[in-house]
């Protein structure tokens, strides 16, 4: 049975190849990201088979569905008789939103051919048009912030994957960028977008966006080892963006220093929205070989570095949608997805300039609950991608 995964590890050893390991706790895995590493590496076709399957079931169990005997389709995204699907809407600690019963907020994207397919599925219905609105660099803007990290914030309101990437490059204009005006910094960059792809989109990206939620080295060369050399290439990448943004660096290591409290005192941080959460093991102690003891971070350090960064964007998104949700907008403009940091909305086509207008303006309006005394005095504000298009596959930059 190729989806099972007990029969396709003993599978692996009888081959003699290495089973790969969950990343913390270092149990066999047969996850997909993995075995695709496995199969480019090893070439091996029974791996490849198996891959092969486990995506159109996936399609089917979680998104198609299964027709039954009695000609009934059940499961997946099936819409009810009115064309439209619905779900169930949850929320994590970071305040986050998913949902279940379907996952709306998922669409498949890894086997492209699949995915490309699905999302004409989901299609606008006669005289309307979908609009997707994106906030750009959310995350990379709340750190900043936070950190009071003026290069980061200068870059995210740019590009700072390109940024990034320039580094990791060793162009020659890199350390002298920041010096450039606004405008020949977007040219700058945009070039390097240009000239480096892979490394802004494959390694620049996850390496910022890791950084960002106190991800170390270790984790990200697990996650993305198709797209670095090695461990050590992945902690040279780490340590290099930690010399790019020490003022973020450093704002890090004082708030892990603030919840060392000791005396079986259980820490909490606590956001500008209200929202609060405690970490049990942020720092632990560990025992070396010789028996000398040391103190380390936890469990919970990566945890506590990433909740207000994302509290902080997922709060200002939710007052976004109250706001809108009060004026009546999410009724006019028919909002029907908001997976992670985005918003999609179905208007009628009459309505659509109105819409791109009224929504993008109130999105990139400041916050002032998030303002900087130095970066954003008057509110913190994030810029907004449009797309439009007749269905999720079919979206054109507006």
């Amino acid at each position: 049975n190729p989806r099972s995964s007990k029969q396709m590890i003993e599978y692996m050893r009888f081959k003699g190849i290495e089973v790969p390991k969950t990343f913390r706790e270092g149990k066999d895995t047969t996850g997909d990201k993995v075995m695709r590493r496995l199969q480019e590496k090893t070439r091996d076709p029974v791996i490849a088979l198996s891959r092969e399957i486990r995506a159109l079931s996936k399609m089917v169990d979680s998104y198609t569905g299964k027709m039954g005997e009695d000609g009934v389709v059940k499961g997946g995204w099936i819409p009810d008789a009115d064309g439209r699907l619905r779900t169930r809407a949850m929320t994590n600690s970071t305040w986050q939103y998913s949902s279940k019963a379907p996952n709306v907020f998922t669409l498949p994207k890894r086997r492209k051919e699949l995915a490309d397919r699905f999302r004409r599925c989901v299609a606008a219905e006669p005289g309307h048009v979908i609009v997707e609105m994106d906030f750009k660099s959310f995350h990379d803007l709340t750190t900043a912030a936070l950190a009071t990290d003026d290069v980061k914030w200068r870059t995210a309101k740019i590009d700072s994957h390109s940024y990034v990437a320039a580094w990791l490059m060793n162009d020659k204009l890199a350390p002298s960028a920041l010096k450039m005006s606004d405008d020949d910094l977007k040219l700058y960059l945009k070039e390097i977008g240009e000239k480096y792809p892979k490394v802004r989109n494959e390694q620049a990206k996850p390496l910022n966006h890791g950084f960002n939620f106190g991800e170390g080295p270790g984790r990200l060369y697990y996650e993305n080892e198709e797209y670095f050399e090695s461990l050590e290439q992945a902690r040279q990448m780490h340590r290099m963006l930690g010399r790019i943004y020490p003022k973020t660096v450093k704002w890090q290591e004082e708030l892990l220093k603030s919840l060392d409290l000791g005396g079986g005192r259980v820490p909490y941080l606590q956001s500008v929205w209200g929202a609060r959460r405690w970490f049990w093991d942020v720092w632990t102690w560990r025992r070396t070989e010789d028996g000398r003891w040391y103190k380390t971070k936890g469990q919970d350090a990566e945890k506590a570095l990433a909740f207000l960064p994302a509290n902080n964007a997922h709060g200002m998104f939710r007052m976004k949608m109250l706001h809108m949700a009060e004026w009546g907008w999410l009724d006019r403009f028919e909002l029907i997805l908001f997976p992670h940091d985005a918003m999609i909305f179905h208007p009628p086509v009459e309505l659509v300039d109105e819409c791109i207008e009224s929504v993008t303006k109130w999105l990139e309006t400041p916050v002032v609950e998030l303002a900087n005394p130095t970066l954003c005095p008057d509110g913190l504000s994030c810029a907004v991608d449009v797309k439009v298009g007749p269905d999720m596959k079919e979206m054109k930059d507006v």
